[in-house]
């Protein structure tokens, strides 16, 4: 800061002294410099004059950035967004009317300062004042300064500018005083054809506009009466119902809206003359717009109401659908299950009645063969012994199988007497202790959801017997209120349950394995869960509904 050139220097009520440069701006208090970051944009770093006014706030005129307000640690800005006609400022004078005197490229604005800081605190968007240039008597609207206090107010009261030709003199008694009336002369539309029509209006703006027949394009005129410098007046408007904010319309005279959607609506101006005199009442007008047909409330619920109506038949359509398809692949699946237990009885049956039976014979022939020799021919005497042994295994084997595949248990002593028995047949078979807890669960189920039970209680043993390595399981089926639930723990080896589910660990096994078992659950409406690991071995629970055909 200390290389920079410095155009400005002001103490402050704190006892800070405030230094404006090309760089910006600068702060020095109890001894220490600080420089203050302006965030104001490109070009407002050149700071020409400062100001303290009587609430503390700081004011700094910028070359390039517009007018600067810093308060309560942070600063707000004016601009020609909101008014000013230049945003090169060189001098800040302050009367003793609470105005603010700002000497810029393109004029002298004059305005009460407290517009300037509803602008800069984000309060209202313009600054209502007077601008004066050329049209005023000035030799030119360009100022001068940057060197040495660009301006001054004398002990009469008049203002004294420095320009780049000459010095301007402004007596602030000689300002108007007057406000500006505003009068909405007319409001007219173009129709579907291009053609203009005048719209009934009445000049005591108390008759609302109706605008309808397809008329959307709408044009408002209006005016400003002033006594000083009438061509200078400034418009703002703004339709409520459409506009949050007042549209700054300079010195246009017509608003225009393309397009209005059908409601209620009021217009509003109001103006600024040359002086910084603020109309004192808004002219007001009341717009009507009819709805066509199509746009009343009670043809769009219409439509909306069809369209719901719609979506909701497809919706059922399309749900009844997906349960007509599913309620023929569960009618399919059940009757490839039957058929499959139908098979699997016609082989048990087969097996006892054909290959069971030859077995008995040849077990028989053998025994008496080997009884008739006497002792007689060692050789002879053993070979039927082995043959009788061998015959008494396959039968044995062929026992085993017709257990397996045969379900008669079920129809002569029921499901639970059928579960037992099974469990009790791999314990002994296995060498695997079993813990049992079944409950009474005949009169429950179908026959086929017996079946079925009968079936996944008996895939779930086999599957200890077959993989877990597992010396001991606990088996329990509980009936509960809305079914029961099967539960099947071994304290095995485990396995990886998403890879056994996908059918992955072989044809046959994935065909009759896990994933078969799963599926027969769910065709049944039912749930399994499948928990497994190398140190707590697997955990199986299926729940089967009571509700189910």
């Amino acid at each position: 800061m200390a290389k920079e050139s410095v155009h400005s220097i002001t103490q402050t009520s704190d006892g800070s002294v405030w230094i404006g440069t090309r760089r910006g701006a600068g702060r020095f208090k109890d001894g220490r410099f600080e420089e203050l970051s302006l965030k104001g944009g490109p070009g407002n770093e050149f700071i020409r004059d400062i100001f303290e006014d009587r609430t503390g706030a700081i004011w700094l005129a910028s070359y390039g950035g517009g007018l600067l307000r810093y308060a309560d640690g942070s600063f707000g800005y004016v601009g020609t967004q909101n008014g000013l006609p230049n945003n090169f400022l060189s001098r800040i004078l302050h009367d003793d009317k609470d105005r603010f005197w700002l000497l810029t490229n393109l004029g002298i604005v004059v305005a009460p300062r407290s517009e300037f800081v509803k602008v800069a605190t984000g309060e209202q968007q313009f600054v209502g004042g007077a601008i004066l240039g050329s049209a005023d008597g000035l030799s030119t609207s360009e100022g001068n300064g940057g060197h040495q206090p660009a301006g001054t107010i004398t002990s009469d009261g008049r203002a004294w500018f420095p320009l780049i030709n000459d010095v301007a003199v402004v007596d602030p008694e000689r300002l108007a005083a007057t406000p500006p009336v505003v009068v909405i002369e007319n409001a007219f539309a173009r129709e579907s054809n291009q053609m203009e029509r005048t719209l009934p209006f009445a000049f005591d703006q108390s008759a609302p506009v109706t605008i309808k027949d397809g008329v959307r394009n709408l044009e408002i005129d209006y005016t400003g009466l002033s006594f000083s410098r009438a061509e200078e007046v400034r418009f703002f408007y703004k339709l409520e119902g459409i506009d949050e904010e007042w549209i700054d319309a300079g010195k246009r005279r017509t608003a225009f809206f393309p397009y209005l959607p059908p409601g209620e609506y009021t217009f509003h101006a109001r103006a600024v003359n040359a002086d910084g005199i603020w109309s004192t009442n808004d002219a007001t007008l009341k717009i009507i717009v009819t709805a066509k047909f199509w746009e009343s409330p009670w043809f769009i619920a219409g439509v909306v109401g069809l369209l719901a109506g719609l979506i909701v038949l497809w919706f059922v359509r399309r749900n009844r659908t997906l349960r007509h398809q599913r309620q023929r692949q569960t009618e399919f699946s059940r009757q490839l299950i039957a058929a499959g237990e139908r098979e699997r009885s016609r082989i048990a049956a087969e097996l006892h009645d054909g290959l069971g039976q030859n077995l008995l014979v040849i077990k028989n022939w053998a025994r008496q063969a080997r009884e008739s020799t006497n002792g007689d021919g060692a050789a002879g005497s053993g070979l039927m012994h082995k043959i009788e042994e061998l015959a008494a295994d396959s039968l044995e084997e062929t026992r085993a199988i017709v257990q397996d595949l045969g379900s008669k248990d079920i129809e002569r002593f029921g499901l639970t007497e059928a579960i037992t028995v099974a469990l009790e047949h791999v314990e002994d078979a296995s060498g695997i202790r079993i813990k049992k807890k079944i409950d009474d669960l005949d009169g429950i189920f179908s026959k086929d959801v017996e079946l079925a039970v009968f079936r996944i209680v008996q895939e779930c043993i086999n599957n200890v017997v077959k993989h877990s390595e597992s010396s001991t399981a606990e088996v329990s089926v509980s009936k509960t209120g809305a079914g029961i639930v099967i539960n099947v723990h071994d304290h095995g080896i485990g396995f990886d349950v998403e890879t056994a589910l996908k059918g992955n660990r072989g044809p046959n096994e994935s065909q009759f394995g896990l994933r078969s078992m799963t599926e027969r659950v769910a065709m049944f409406g039912g749930t399994s869960s499948i928990v497994s690991s190398s140190e707590k071995g697997t955990i199986v629970q299926i729940v089967i509904p009571a509700n189910e055909d």
